[in-house]
């Protein structure tokens, strides 16, 4: 091979690698993820919310559970409690099931306080208690049920409901407390995990009441003083 062909072909594969490396993406040309708030309902009666995945999230408002896709923006209801004596909580781990209780008037003692029903969206009641005990719904979980008395009046006692056995049994109900806290200074906030770790900080709208990560925690959905329900996150 002469020095001209040699010449022409190291050019022609200079070429080719320069057109290869123009085409190749390029994290200059990648776009930035932006984080916001972003509004899910400002009908001021959201009472409180979950994540199914990353992208939908549950809320309950009143006695209507509603599933929103962030990325869609799309709502639906999938259960409404239609008992006006009995009120709702969701299940924070299965998005299907749910809770009801509803209190009776006792005459006695030993009559019957509270009918406790777990519910699943499409299959309806799972398991009903009839405890003596008059108390409200606190935390619904996969296997206990945490309560306390249903009225402000009542000695200020706590509960726990074994789903399994049925047995109620005195309790602080301190395990049922969420692992992430949330600190406030003027307009910011952050979300620290039970080491004090900073997981999350985000600028918010209002006190917040109630608030849960997505479990890529990238994503923060968070219930104001308002009930009104945002999302801060990327978008």
């Amino acid at each position: 091979m002469n020095r001209t062909m040699f010449r022409i072909i190291l050019i022609v594969s200079l070429i080719a690698s320069f057109v290869i490396w123009l085409n190749m993406p390029r994290r200059d040309k990648e776009e930035k993820v932006r984080y916001s708030n972003i509004v899910v309902s400002k009908d001021g009666d959201i009472d409180e919310v979950s994540w199914i995945s990353n992208e939908k999230l549950q809320y309950r408002s009143g006695e209507q559970i509603v599933r929103y896709n962030i990325k869609e923006r799309e709502s639906e209801e999938i259960y409404k409690n239609s008992s006006e004596n009995t009120q709702l909580i969701m299940n924070q781990k299965n998005p299907d099931l749910f809770c009801t209780w509803e209190n009776h008037i006792k005459k006695e003692v030993s009559d019957i306080g509270t009918t406790i029903k777990i519910v699943h969206s499409k299959e309806g009641a799972r398991k009903e208690f009839r405890i003596k005990e008059t108390v409200k719904i606190e935390v619904c979980d996969n296997e206990k049920v945490y309560l306390s008395e249903a009225f402000p009046f009542m000695q200020s006692q706590s509960y726990i409901l074994d789903i399994n056995s049925g047995m109620v049994k005195k309790g602080d109900n301190s395990d049922k407390n969420d692992e992430y806290s949330l600190v406030r200074k003027s307009g910011w906030c952050e979300v620290f995990d039970g080491q004090r770790k900073r997981i999350l900080g985000f600028k918010c709208i209002g006190n917040i009441t109630m608030f849960k990560l997505s479990a890529n925690k990238q994503s923060i959905a968070y219930i104001d003083e308002n009930g009104n329900l945002w999302v801060y996150g990327p978008n």
